[in-house]
């Protein structure tokens, strides 16, 4: 019988070691989807195609597009979009640029639509800082001109950029506090904190960022639980606003009422306060 149970351990240790080995190996597969751009929207989007190249020679690709209102008068001239691990963006500029009136950049990450390279936590914060300076000065701007907008992951390199550089507003779509947090959720009986080389800590950054914030969640996500976002914005110190959607899911959150939220905080008369709208 002692050797029935010391089998049965035994084999239980290996599993065990194999699924660490496993969520070592498979990470990047597990946090990165990246998908290449379709040829139809390359074509459409051809004129506003715009390139950034990184300091090791990586090429990030995007497009610029130019917005519905070009007389917009508010301090916000341009509207930087971060999107999130399952994102190709030019889906983005082609469905949902035509509900902003201000101009907005769209560039993929490592790997994402026709943007070379490999995706890390390093790299996305790297080049959202590059992105961000290199389109001020082509554009003429100033920090304080640019909106940003970050979805789900897209909210860790949006809130990063906002921590470095003096923008004009912050969007957060369905943020988390850390990868590591959710994926310890997903994975309670494993070391995940240890094992994890791609953590992106939106959490760390918070205390310094100054802009006005909007958090937009869905009622039920089941990708990025309630717990995360609250912890983060429970840390926030700028002012900021939250506005939860109901009937909607982490995936499906681009309702009217999406739309609108993000209307109203990126429009000019718009006044932010500590305020939690659910």
């Amino acid at each position: 019988m002692l050797t029935l149970w010391l089998k049965i351990l035994f084999g239980c240790v290996l599993l065990y070691a194999a699924i660490l080995i496993y969520l070592w190996l498979m990470q990047e597969k597990m946090i990165f989807f990246p998908k290449p751009s379709p040829p139809d929207n390359i074509r459409s989007l051809a004129t506003m195609t715009v390139e950034f190249t990184a300091s090791d020679g990586t090429v990030l690709r995007g497009w610029l597009h130019p917005g519905v209102d070009n007389d917009n008068t508010d301090n916000c001239k341009l509207l930087i979009y971060f999107g999130g691990n399952n994102e190709e963006l030019s889906h983005n500029v082609i469905n949902n640029a035509k509900n902003f009136n201000i101009p907005q950049l769209y560039v993929n990450y490592r790997g994402y639509g026709q943007s070379s390279g490999t995706s890390s936590a390093a790299t996305i914060r790297a080049d959202a800082l590059l992105i961000f300076d290199e389109i001020i000065e082509r554009l003429n701007l100033s920090p304080e001109n640019i909106c940003l907008m970050g979805r789900s992951m897209g909210g860790y390199p949006a809130t990063y950029v906002a921590s470095r550089r003096d923008v004009n507003r912050l969007a957060l779509i369905t943020p988390f506090d850390s990868i590591s947090n959710v994926a310890q959720g997903r994975f309670p009986l494993f070391p995940v904190k240890s094992l994890l080389r791609h953590d992106m800590n939106t959490l760390a950054e918070a205390p310094m960022v100054q802009a006005p914030t909007l958090f937009v969640l869905s009622e039920k996500d089941y990708m990025v639980p309630h717990k995360h976002s609250y912890n983060l914005i429970e840390h926030w110190t700028t002012p900021h606003t939250m506005v939860t959607l109901p009937d909607t899911t982490h995936g499906d959150i681009e309702t009217e009422s999406y739309w609108l939220a993000l209307q109203d905080f990126f429009s000019p008369a718009n006044d932010i306060h500590n305020n939690d709208d659910v």
